[in-house]
């Protein structure tokens, strides 16, 4: 087992430290995001998607500054939204996001493109001071409330879970 280098220290829910957390560096457009986040549709989800119901997902960072005398100040706020679509006519699943939009063969491409984030900018350099310690929450979230109504109230008992989040210290 790998010693996380302690300038970023990942925790889990558990206690336990995962294995390659996110990561947020400097850069001169300003504070970049990059991350791999494991995706996984259940076969409930998996067979609601081939039949033409799109799946929407948010992708949100928080960044919080621990205090000892109050709540912890929240500093950056960034959300990105993915909207998973089969098309049964082309035999493709479609990824759109930010105005972009990009098919692939297999659903485990079309998830690995969700699930990877590089150089995403979410905080002007003046934001974050290097020095600082921070607290950085990522999550990866199914968008519950843009399902048809059926499938909000989870009336066919489907399991319609996939969060997937990261919680991890960076700075000094």
């Amino acid at each position: 087992m790998t010693t996380p280098s302690p300038a970023s220290v990942a925790l889990s829910s558990n206690g336990a430290i995962a294995p390659a957390p996110p990561l947020i560096r400097r850069d001169d457009s300003g504070w970049e995001l990059d991350a791999d986040l494991d995706l996984q549709l259940n076969p409930t989800l998996e067979q609601a998607l081939q039949r033409g119901l799109p799946l929407y997902f948010t992708l949100r960072l928080t960044v919080s500054k621990p205090r000892w005398y109050w709540l912890d100040a929240e500093l950056v706020d960034a959300h990105r939204e993915y909207r998973l679509s089969y098309h049964a006519l082309t035999r493709q699943y479609r990824v759109s996001g930010g105005g972009l939009g990009l098919g692939y063969a297999t659903l485990g491409e079309a998830l690995r493109s969700i699930g990877s984030v590089r150089g995403w900018v979410v905080a002007d350099p003046a934001r974050l001071k290097p020095e600082q310690r921070y607290r950085a929450r990522l999550e990866l979230r199914l968008d519950r409330g843009r399902l048809p109504k059926p499938f909000q109230i989870n009336l066919f008992g489907g399991d319609w879970s996939t969060d997937t989040d990261h919680e991890w210290e960076f700075g000094a």
